[in-house]
């Protein structure tokens, strides 16, 4: 079991690239250097490759079976995941899952519902001093079409959003600002902003 190197990101900001529509023809080149990124997904393999890690939730049989093949395409740093996976990649880093905690202080463990929420969880461990979200967008489909099962009934409303709104609230107690760069977007609990109005961090 990996353990997050608390800190190592201290100072400094994190971007989190998510898998909503909102993403499609955006030119995420426009955060590189900006800071640290977290890719979720199809992003860390067709949008920012060279993301410092790319992120997945789902293991056997949903996105890790359907991309284990893909994964010599990220040419970032490391591979890191909430599920149980063949060691196919010797920069994958499992950490345990508490999907009931609202925020996790265990560098061993991630809380939140969804990937990305996991994803934030992460960026929080490594020590960002803010956290922009880019394509959480809690509505509609995803920016690309590789997605090969039906999407769960209502998981936005009933779980998704739910369990951001109770992170928030712990992120904010911490000190560490999230913004969402997604003025669409149905996830109301973090500030919106705009990426050219953020000052490099």
């Amino acid at each position: 079991m990996w353990r997050v190197p608390a800190g190592e990101w201290a100072g400094r900001d994190a971007f989190i690239i998510g898998g909503g529509a909102s993403l499609s023809g955006v030119d995420v080149e426009q955060i590189r250097g900006r800071g640290h990124v977290i890719a979720v997904n199809d992003a860390g393999l067709d949008l920012a490759p060279w993301a410092d890690i790319l992120f997945f939730a789902d293991g056997w049989p949903r996105w890790f079976s359907w991309n284990y093949r893909r994964l010599p395409e990220f040419k970032g740093g490391l591979i890191v995941t909430r599920a149980k996976v063949p060691q196919v990649d010797d920069r994958i880093r499992l950490l345990r899952h508490d999907p009931a905690a609202a925020l996790s202080q265990d560098p061993q463990r991630l809380a939140g519902y969804c990937g990305g929420a996991s994803a934030i969880n992460l960026a929080y461990l490594m020590g960002a001093r803010r956290i922009v979200l880019l394509g959480f967008d809690m509505q509609g489909g995803n920016w690309h079409d590789n997605h090969r099962a039906p999407p769960l009934e209502n998981a936005f409303a009933r779980h998704f959003i739910p369990s951001l709104n109770r992170m928030a609230v712990e992120l904010a107690a911490a000190g560490c600002e999230v913004f969402n760069a997604n003025r669409d977007s149905a996830l109301k609990c973090f500030p919106f902003c705009d990426l050219e109005d953020l000052p490099h961090g």
